[in-house]
């Protein structure tokens, strides 16, 4: 597991929306993080391996109390499956039950593809949910479709399971 780091993709301006990729697969978070430069993203990731990390971080506690260096996600990438007592699930409904993030786009980017962890993920307020590995192409596409909808619903547990390998 790797400690949490930060990817400073383009200028660091401060006004560039962050990304926050919750993953504790360091081969995942920099296979996405490679895509999304490659993709010639703008933004600045930053990673964090938990769940407790990652609500850590959205509620600027410490070690993320300084906002300049840990600016707020406008788009929060979130694997299920993670360690400690806050899994993928409990990230969702801690970020969804604060008003302050009623606007965050949340993209669910898992391995648990099963129609019951779709369906939960989009009842607690995920904006999409992709299976890994992921398809970069479709992943791109969500991506601007978010950005083009302004953080609307642009997947349904209904046509992602009809995308996706799915058990259940």
């Amino acid at each position: 597991m790797s400690e949490d780091h930060a990817l400073a993709v383009g200028t660091g301006d401060s006004n560039r929306k962050i990304i926050l990729l919750v993953d504790d697969s360091s081969d995942d978070a920099l296979l996405i993080q490679r895509e999304l430069r490659r993709a010639g993203a703008l933004n600045g990731i930053r990673h964090v391996t938990t769940g407790e990390r990652a609500i850590r971080y959205l509620a600027g506690k410490k070690p993320f109390d300084d906002r300049d260096k840990n600016p707020l996600p406008a788009l929060l990438l979130l694997d299920l499956k993670l360690p400690g007592k806050t899994d993928g699930y409990g990230v969702l409904e801690w970020v969804r039950s604060q008003p302050d993030f009623d606007n965050l786009v949340i993209i669910v980017v898992s391995d648990l593809s099963e129609r019951t962890n779709l369906r939960r993920a989009y009842a607690l307020g995920a904006n999409s949910f992709l299976t890994k590995p992921l398809e970069w192409d479709k992943f791109l596409e969500r991506l601007a479709a978010l950005d083009d909808n302004r953080g609307a619903h642009v997947g349904t547990p209904e046509a992602d399971l009809s995308g996706n390998q799915t058990k259940g």
